[in-house]
């Protein structure tokens, strides 16, 4: 949506100090605060060709007359070129200032980003410096800035598009890479790829479809979970109704693929996948993988 359309843009003490209001909002009298008053209108009238636009308010509710905005600080523009910002602040004796703000005078401080100064001519004046055409340098950096930043955005977006493009390819390639590994490999050393990284791929898929068989399995509910409870053991999962519930077992009545999957993960570290059987979730508790085939 333009901003003709969302704002009204409200001339006020001078055709070039305007207040701009949402007209989604109850629309209410702006004054300009007493205290920036003299200063917008002393830089409006010295610059006819810059704005002044305050886009943030004061809402006043008086004793006596209607409620109404006040207008405190003021946005400058060159046409469409932000030159800065004027307001009102507090200076160190709790005096009202005018305070003075753009990234010229932010980047000539060493500390805070402001000017300000209680005397109306030397405010005027810092603005008439401060806020004037850029230089060449200036302008330069301003544009090598701009340019980064569009780059970067651009970059990231194009990687971004590329890297899910290949993965997605990728996914689909491994079956033909790992069945070809012997042959692709030095290829890949040649190409560039660390040759040690490449010589762990076959251990590490092998790892890969290890856990994803256990992942995939606790996921869709199919494994269980077993317990050493002294000489019983306890097992959580679901039975034959599809119902999750807890069952004890003895050695004698643990089942077969329980007892054999129990019996390999006890002999692994905890946090050990075993192909088949599961994970040691520690010494007395093991994720066991739904039962397969003896044949």
């Amino acid at each position: 949506m333009s901003d003709e359309l969302k704002y009204d843009y409200i001339e006020l003490t001078l055709p070039n100090i305007v207040g701009r209001w949402d007209k989604n909002k109850e629309r209410q009298p702006i004054r300009v605060e007493k205290q920036i008053k003299p200063f917008v209108e002393a830089l409006a009238k010295k610059y006819p060709q810059w704005r002044f636009m305050a886009t943030q308010f004061w809402y006043q509710k008086p004793n006596e007359g209607e409620p109404y905005a006040e207008a405190h600080r003021f946005y400058v523009y060159d046409g469409r070129e932000s030159l800065g910002q004027i307001s009102t602040d507090y200076g160190r004796g709790h005096e009202k200032v005018y305070a003075i703000h753009n990234e010229r005078i932010a980047g000539a401080r060493e500390r805070g980003d402001t000017t300000k100064t209680k005397d109306l001519n030397k405010a005027v004046k810092i603005v008439g410096k401060m806020f004037g055409a850029k230089t060449i340098n200036e302008r330069l950096a301003e544009a090598s800035n701009d340019a980064a930043t569009d780059i970067a955005r651009v970059h990231s977006d194009r990687a971004g598009t590329f890297n899910r493009t290949y993965e997605h390819i990728a996914k689909h390639l491994m079956p033909y890479i790992m069945a070809n590994y012997e042959s692709l490999a030095p290829i890949a050393v040649q190409g560039g790829a660390n040759a040690e990284t490449v010589g762990r791929l076959l251990s590490a898929h092998d790892e890969f479809k290890i856990t994803k068989e256990i992942y995939e399995c606790q996921q869709n509910n199919t494994g269980a979970v077993v317990l050493i409870h002294g000489s019983d053991y306890a097992v959580m999962g679901k039975d034959d109704s599809g119902e999750h519930k807890t069952r004890i077992f003895s050695t004698e009545t643990l089942p077969l693929h329980i007892k054999r999957s129990v019996g390999m993960l006890k002999l692994v570290e905890p946090k050990y996948f075993v192909k088949g059987a599961g994970l040691k979730i520690h010494d007395t508790a093991f994720f066991v993988v739904k039962e397969v085939s003896d044949e």
